[in-house]
């Protein structure tokens, strides 16, 4: 007993506290082939360490991780691993999986309430990820403000309904991206843009040939499918894109 209480006399003179979690992880695969629904698991890393492993999911379901990341900006390596007989894998091209299930990006660190969701479509090689959450409005910290973005396009002509994603730059920092969807399904997400006066870019992504590429003129497509321009944010708003390929337009609607 005395051990303990100098111990912990120790740790309160040192200012020594144990770190909270303040980063959570959640994934899942979609367009799971019957019978390929692999037992996997992530291993995150930060600046090139493996700060935590999660415990083992079925990729269709949703699995989550937590844990503890210094406030600032962080290199982040998300690494998806697949069980396959009796030995974990990376879920890679090059171990003759469908997709490569790995996430890596640069992100600013808060002291509390960083979240990730990552979603791996096997049909299509891309990355589908949100920071901060997604589906109801958040609430606003004060400093920023929910925006829902909604989208669609008209005169889709037969055999050229591709798949398509939005992502969303704010000063020139790319700060979320949809799900995938074909152009006919349209989409809506929900992002939080800081208050006041920015740039703001909304850009439509086709998949062509097995890679992302700008909706725009100049990738021979019939409509620039983005808005791009100065903005004041106030307070909550809605912004709904209209690509209407027949008259080579796009309709910005901001309510």
């Amino acid at each position: 007993m005395k051990q303990f209480f100098s111990l912990l006399f120790f740790l309160l003179i040192t200012g020594f506290t144990i770190a909270a979690d303040n980063f959570t992880v959640q994934w899942n695969f979609i367009s799971v082939i019957d019978g390929y629904d692999h037992d996997n698991k992530i291993q995150v890393y930060i600046d090139g360490k493996l700060q935590a492993e999660s415990a083992v999911f079925k990729q269709t379901k949703v699995g989550k991780v937590s844990m503890s990341v210094t406030p600032g900006s962080h290199q982040v390596r998300i690494v998806s691993l697949a069980l396959y007989e009796g030995n974990w894998e990376e879920h890679s091209i090059a171990n003759d999986y469908s997709i490569d299930a790995v996430y890596e990006a640069e992100h600013n660190f808060k002291k509390k309430s960083n979240s990730l969701q990552i979603v791996w479509d096997i049909d299509v090689t891309n990355t589908n990820f949100i920071w901060g959450g997604s589906g109801k409005a958040p609430k606003s910290d004060g400093k920023s403000v929910p925006v829902t973005v909604s989208w669609e396009f008209k005169g889709i002509e037969s055999g050229y309904d591709h798949q398509c994603r939005m992502l969303v730059y704010v000063n020139g920092k790319q700060i979320q991206v949809s799900n995938t969807a074909l152009e006919s399904e349209g989409g809506k997400m929900v992002v939080m843009l800081p208050k006041g006066n920015i740039s703001l870019k909304i850009m439509n992504e086709a998949y062509y040939e097995g890679g992302w590429e700008e909706h725009t003129i100049a990738n021979n497509y019939s409509v620039d499918c983005f808005l791009i321009g100065d903005v004041t944010i106030k307070k909550q708003k809605k912004v709904h894109l209209l690509f209407d390929i027949d008259k080579m337009e796009t309709i910005v609607t901001w309510k």
